[in-house]
Parts: C-alpha cells; sequence; structure tokens
C-alpha cells in the first residue's frame, strides 16, 4: 500500500516451481497467469526451451483465507481469518500445527526440491532450523482467530507455520511489528498487535481481521492508545557485504532522523521501556503536530520507543511515520521489518560462514590440511595468506571459507582459468635487460616488489621498469590437484573451505598458555590405527540462551562451532536444537550433548528415557547438570546433579586428578591436567546409580568429581564433565580430547573415533 511517506510492501509466497518464471499477468477474467521455461534456476534452457503457462484462478466458493498472521507475545502466536472457521477444523489445526524457525526459514520450504547451485545456497541450507513445539491453542468466540501456545520465543529469525486441513496454509511470521493498547476513560481495555506505528499502513495490513476492526471501533472513544516496539534502524542506506568479507576503508556511521506527524491530535513518546526515561511532546506545526527523533544507529542496538496517542469521537490517531538521513532529506516509508517487537531480542546478521563442512571435505583433516598448505611440497603459503599466515604475492585465500567446492577445486588444477585482476602476471623488462615474469605489486618510496612465486621477492624502483606485458596465464604452478595424494588434497581443501571450528571469543582476562604438541602426541599415543570406513553417526547438540558474560557459558557460539568442527568427521551428520529436542529428534539422534542451562521435568525425564533405553549415548557438558529441586531425578539419569542452591563453585586455575586405578577407555593417557576454568561441588548424588569418576579436584581440603560416567538403569551411557565455563576450554585440544573420547564412549564407539578434530582450528 502507498503511503504518504511512500509503498509499504510484504511478500507472499504463493508458490514453488520446478521451472522458472519469466513472466505473469492478470487476464481481463481476474486470472493469474505465470509464464515459466524449463531449467535450473540461472541455468534454465532460455527461451527456446520447453515452457508453461500457469492460470490460477480463484476457487468459486472460497473458503476462509489467513488475513494477518503475528505474535501476540513471547509465548503465543495468532492467525486471524476472514471468515468463521469450522470448529472440528480448528481442533485439527491445533493438534497438527507444526512451527520452525531459522535465519532462512520461510514459508513452503517443505515444497523447494530445486536450488541454485551456489555456495551461499548451500550454506543457508546448512543453515539451522529449530523445530518449535505447539502445545495447544484456542479459536476464538467469533471463530476468525486462531491462537496458538509455544515455549518463549524472542529471536528475531524467521518462523515457518504449517496447518493441517483441506486446505493447508504455510504461513511465514517474524516477531515484527507493535505491541498495541488501548485503555479507554470508562476503564475497558483492548490490547493487541499491529505492524506498524503509522495509522495509514495498519488499516491496510489488517483488513479482513475482526479484532483490529473491533479495536477502530474503539478508538472513537474517550481513551489513550499506547504503541511499543524496537526500531531497527541499522544500515538504512548502507548496502550489506558479503559475507566473510571486508571493507579497506571505514565507512562513516549513519545520522537517521524518525519524523512522527498527527494532523489533528497531540500526542507523546516515551525513549525506552521504563517509566522513568525522558518522554518528549509533540510540537504543533503549520498543519500538524511533529515529532523528531534523531539516531546513531549501532548494530545490534534496536531504538526502544513508545507513543501515546488519545482517543476520542473529534481525534481519531492518525499518526504517520516517515524517515530521513543526514544524507539524504527525502522522506522514506518504515519497511515492516524495521519495527520489533518489545520481546525481541537484539537483531544481527546471520553469519553463512559459520555452516557445517561440505560433504567434499568431510573426514577431512582439517589441521594436516593447513600443515599441506604451509609445506614445500605445495607451496600454497608461500605466495598467499588465510587468515594472517603466509606470503602477499597471490590473493589472500581467507575467504574461500564463502566459495564452492568446485571452482577451488577448479583454480587448483588450471589456476590461469580464472585470473585475479589484481594479482596479474606480467612479463617486467628493466633498463639493464633483465625480464622478469612476476606479479607486480607498488610498494612506498617509488618502489614496486616483484613476486616471481614460491615466496621469492625482489625490489625494484620504479624508474628501471622499462616496460609490463600483462600475460594471460596465472603465475601460479597449474594441476596441484594431481601434485597431492588424494587424501592430502582432502585436507587441504577441509584447511581451505572450512571457517576454524574455534570459540574464539574470550572473556577479558588472558587465556591459559598453549598446549605443546608434545603434550597432545602423548595424549593421543596409542591410538589404533582408524578404520577406513566408519558407522554413520547423528549427533544433536542442544544449546541455549547465553546466561554469563563475554567467553563464558556461550552456549549459541559453542554450537555453531563444534557443529563446524564435528561436521569434518567422517560418516556424521549434525542436528542442532535449542534448550531441548523434538520427538523427531531425539528420534533421529545417536548422541545428543547438552551445553546449557540445565532444567528438569518429569517429561522431559521420559524423553531422556526413551532416548538412552534404545542404545543412545548422552554427554552433558558443565551447567547442563543443574536440575534445580529436581536434581536427585536427574542424578538418577547422569549420576550426580546440581542444585544451585546447594552447589558450590569457584573460578581459576584447578588441576584434575585422573584415577589411574581405573583402567577406562577416556582416561587413557590422562593423569593430571591443568585447566583455567570453574569447579562445581556439593552435587546432588543419584538414589539409583552409582557413577564411575574418572578425574577429581581438591576443594575445601577434599577431591570432588569433575568427570565421570554413568550407565542408567533403563539402558544407554552417559558421559559428564563439569569443564566448560569458558570458551577457551572449548579449544584446548587436551579438553577437546576427553570430550570426544566421552561421545564415543557414549555410543559404544572406539573413542579414537574423533582424533583427528583435537587440533582443528588450533594454530
Amino acid at each position: 500500500m502507498k503511503s504518504d511517506a511512500g509503498y509499504v510492501a510484504q511478500n507472499e509466497l504463493i508458490a514453488s516451481l520446478n521451472q522458472l518464471a519469466v513472466d505473469l499477468t492478470i487476464s481481463p477474467r481476474g486470472h493469474l497467469l505465470v509464464a515459466t521455461h524449463s531449467g535450473d534456476p540461472d541455468w534454465g534452457t532460455g527461451p527456446e526451451g520447453k515452457g508453461h503457462i500457469f492460470v490460477v484462478e480463484p476457487l468459486p466458493e472460497a473458503p476462509p483465507r489467513v488475513v494477518a498472521a503475528w505474535s501476540e507475545s513471547p509465548d503465543v502466536f495468532n492467525v486471524a481469518w476472514d471468515l468463521p472457521l469450522d470448529e472440528k477444523a480448528a481442533e485439527r489445526m491445533i493438534a497438527g500445527a507444526t512451527m520452525t524457525r531459522g535465519a532462512y526459514v520461510r514459508a513452503g520450504d517443505r515444497f523447494e526440491n530445486l536450488w541454485p547451485g551456489y555456495e551461499v545456497v548451500k550454506q543457508q541450507a546448512q543453515a539451522p532450523v529449530f523445530d518449535i513445539p505447539v502445545s495447544g491453542g484456542e479459536l476464538s468466540e467469533d471463530r476468525r482467530t486462531l491462537t496458538l501456545r509455544v515455549p518463549s520465543q524472542g529471536k528475531p529469525e524467521h518462523y515457518a507455520l504449517t496447518l493441517p486441513g483441506v486446505e493447508e496454509s504455510d504461513l511465514h511470521l517474524q516477531l515484527t511489528g507493535v505491541e498495541a493498547s488501548w485503555r479507554g476513560a470508562d476503564g475497558s481495555e483492548w490490547r493487541g498487535w499491529l505492524p506498524h506505528l503509522d495509522g495509514q499502513v495498519n488499516t491496510e495490513f489488517t483488513l479482513g481481521s475482526r479484532e483490529h476492526r473491533q479495536l477502530q471501533k474503539l478508538l472513537r472513544q474517550e481513551g489513550v492508545l499506547s504503541l511499543r516496539t524496537r526500531l531497527d534502524l541499522w544500515k538504512m542506506l548502507r548496502p550489506a557485504i558479503q559475507p566473510g568479507a571486508t571493507l579497506d576503508y571505514e565507512v562513516p556511521g549513519e545520522e537517521v532522523t524518525v519524523s512522527l506527524t498527527s494532523a489533528h491530535t497531540a500526542f507523546r513518546a516515551q525513549q525506552g521501556f521504563q517509566s522513568e526515561r525522558e518522554v518528549l511532546n509533540s510540537k504543533l506545526g503549520q498543519i500538524s503536530h511533529d515529532l523528531f527523533l534523531t539516531y546513531h544507529p549501532k548494530d545490534k542496538e534496536a531504538v526502544d520507543l513508545v507513543v501515546f496517542l488519545p482517543t476520542g469521537p473529534d481525534r481519531l490517531p492518525d499518526l504517520r511515520v516517515s524517515w530521513h538521513t543526514a544524507e539524504d532529506s527525502n522522506p522514506r516509508a518504515l519497511p515492516l521489518r524495521r519495527f520489533l517487537l518489545p520481546w525481541a531480542e537484539q537483531k544481527s546478521a546471520p553469519a553463512p560462514a559459520t555452516m557445517l563442512a561440505r560433504d567434499e571435505v568431510k573426514g577431512g583433516d582439517w589441521a594436516r590440511g593447513r600443515e599441506i598448505f604451509h609445506s614445500d611440497k605445495a607451496l600454497c603459503s608461500k605466495c598467499h595468506q588465510v587468515r594472517a599466515s603466509g606470503g602477499k604475492i597471490g590473493p589472500d585465500l581467507s575467504n574461500l571459507v564463502s566459495r564452492d567446492y568446485a571452482s577451488t577445486l577448479r583454480d587448483l588444477h588450471d589456476p590461469s582459468a580464472v585470473l585475479n585482476p589484481d594479482y596479474l602476471t606480467y612479463r617486467v623488462v628493466l633498463r639493464d635487460g633483465h625480464e622478469f615474469v612476476a606479479v607486480p605489486q607498488p610498494e612506498s618510496k617509488g618502489e614496486v616488489v616483484l613476486g616471481l612465486g614460491a615466496g621469492i621477492e625482489v625490489k625494484v624502483p620504479q624508474r628501471d621498469i622499462v616496460s609490463s606485458t600483462a600475460l594471460k596465464t596465472s603465475l601460479m604452478p597449474a594441476k596441484l590437484d594431481e601434485v597431492l595424494a588424494p587424501g592430502e588434497l582432502r585436507d587441504l581443501m577441509a584447511f581451505l573451505l572450512t571457517e576454524p571450528p574455534l570459540m574464539g571469543s574470550y572473556a577479558g582476562v588472558s587465556p591459559p598458555a598453549n598446549r605443546t604438541e608434545k603434550e597432545i602426541q602423548e595424549l593421543l599415543a596409542g591410538a589404533p590405527k582408524a578404520l577406513d570406513e566408519m558407522p554413520p553417526l547423528s549427533i544433536l547438540l542442544v544449546s541455549g540462551p547465553k546466561d554469563h558474560g563475554p567467553g563464558e557459558h556461550d552456549y549459541p557460539r559453542w554450537q555453531q562451532t563444534w557443529a563446524r568442527l564435528l561436521s569434518l568427521a567422517q560418516n556424521t551428520s549434525i542436528q542442532l536444537a535449542e534448550v531441548w529436542p523434538t520427538p523427531r529428534q531425539w528420534k533421529e539422534a545417536d548422541a545428543v550433548i547438552f551445553y546449557r542451562k540445565g532444567d528438569w521435568s518429569a517429561e522431559r525425564a521420559r524423553e531422556l528415557d526413551g532416548f538412552l533405553s534404545g542404545g543412545g549415548g548422552a554427554v552433558f557438558l558443565h551447567w547442563a547438570v543443574e536440575g534445580g529441586d529436581q536434581a536427585a531425578d536427574l542424578a538418577g539419569r547422569i549420576g550426580l546433579a546440581s542444585n544451585s542452591t546447594t552447589t558450590k563453585y569457584r573460578h581459576g586455575p584447578v588441576e584434575w586428578v585422573f584415577d589411574r586405578t581405573i583402567d577406562h577407555p577416556i582416561s587413557r593417557n590422562f593423569d593430571r591436567v591443568k585447566i583455567v576454568d570453574e569447579t562445581y561441588w556439593g552435587l546432588i548424588p543419584s538414589p539409583q546409580i552409582t557413577p564411575q569418576i574418572l578425574a577429581t579436584a581438591e576443594e575445601e581440603g577434599a577431591m570432588r568429581p569433575q568427570c565421570w560416567v554413568a550407565k542408567p538403569e533403563g539402558g544407554g551411557r552417559v558421559f559428564v564433565t563439569l569443564g566448560g565455563h569458558y570458551s577457551w576450554t572449548f579449544d584446548d585440544p587436551v579438553f577437546r580430547t576427553l570430550i570426544f573420547r566421552g561421545l564415543a564412549w557414549s555410543l559404544n564407539e572406539p573413542v579414537d573415533r574423533f582424533n583427528k578434530l583435537v587440533r582443528a582450528g588450533i594454530e
């Protein structure tokens, strides 16, 4: 619709096709005609290819149609129809409703089966998708609004809702909009949702919703309409940058002014949700009441805003909203996505470079690939840098994590197939008659550096160069893929195409010293030769909301980092869950790793028991052992558990002492391990099972369990380690070894199955 400040639009996906749509029109009879041609997206057969014209026409008797869908509160989503629903149909919708969430989730994703071959599309397809259980719902008295209850949601990502029925409904939702409340002078109230601050937009985008039509009637009575929202003003006129890329200059920040205008009504606005925040009153202009709010937006920092509008028979709220920047004074309409609901977390752009390792490099040894990159056999580092390590004769390869496997392999085999214009090879002739075939790079003080390959560089004065002729060939030797053995090539590609699986974001103090290679080799000694083919495994990583400061309890970052790390393992698939697995995930997983603030209930006990009794393996890391007042019941599954009201803890250096009298495969070569982390003690013991303690640490004059294994009565295996408070602990190859062995043991697999991952990403 067109507001006073410009168009406001919302995309609605109506179909998925296995052909490329090239044109459409509306026929005189009101039908939608869509012309398509055959062939894959972007590489179709073009105008000469066989195509179709699809005719989309309305049903003679249209069923109820969705007119609006929104988040009513953190744990409630509403769907409004233009006609009343059949009660039995509504019951089936509630019982069969399914919902997912993710950075790239959209309605109708389940119908897609054809995608462009770009690597970014592959990465988006690998991005985590979280199942959100629908616990129940109800139909409004007028049978036109369906309410669905879900666990509390705060991620400003995309949600897809599927409602079963004769005509299934696939809906796209976001945590966008405005929390609205109206209080009348007589004490009557209305609470709900609006898509925008602008009254024109709200009227158009809620047409057909009886709930919102009721609000329009109430606004003719004496009262006050309150509108609460969070404005996302980041990069209003700034283009996005390709993930993984950087600019060679600093982009100045924007100054954004939001204009609020009412033709007939004085109003006020509050910056921030707290009542003590500054309240600003509109000022009477020539023909309207105006308020101009100027901001200097920052990434991940939305602006909290509350607007109070008086209502009545002669003063209907007519708020108009626009924005402009200091660089461009043209007023523009705010898109719907710029309004976040008050319970939406700070918005941040997804990072495709954190996706899982691609299939072609699974089983590759990342650390060995790094060695090959820096070796004299491959000579890669002589000319190229990866993450600030290597030469500068050729392009920096750090951004290859965003490239596809096929084009990277092509560059290794035939580096002259595509030439980087910033690193062309030239035939350079000097005044003294010397000739060089080199990549020239200007240097300060009138000098030019001639890169001759293999890391050899020659500096010459610019004035001594008589001529330089660009060549059509690369300086890089061809067929590197044939020089390397197949295993070496896979390892090199794993290194080049996988972002270092490191936590990296540490606390505000110095991390502990790096482990020596001698320590790592001694720990891994005695491992049998790896099998050529490992049985397939599905591992589920369960995280939760971050609950500590920087570099501490960073569950989301751990989930993304370890998903990338474990996906390098041979025949290993990764699933992700937030807070708790869905029934489908329990069914598909072989092992589940919990790293989150633990909580416990009888329902969760039943689900874990069912998983373990089927032979599943479970790993509990650090604060996942918290069970609150249900700690004894949790301990009955994992051996020991925490009740935060009685558990004691300490941060800092600690020495773990492994019990050398126990011949357990996890403990092999472990003796005394020094880490900087957090210890727990005073844990609640299990009334049913006795855990086997592998490692202890001294606290308050006694040795306290810090690592153990348990075999619950109903079956399955559980491994527990209390380490993992700080992010750096997960980048410690010694601690990694412990978790990998515990994971493999819980799966009844050889404990050295994941040894290749111990050094992955570690410089």
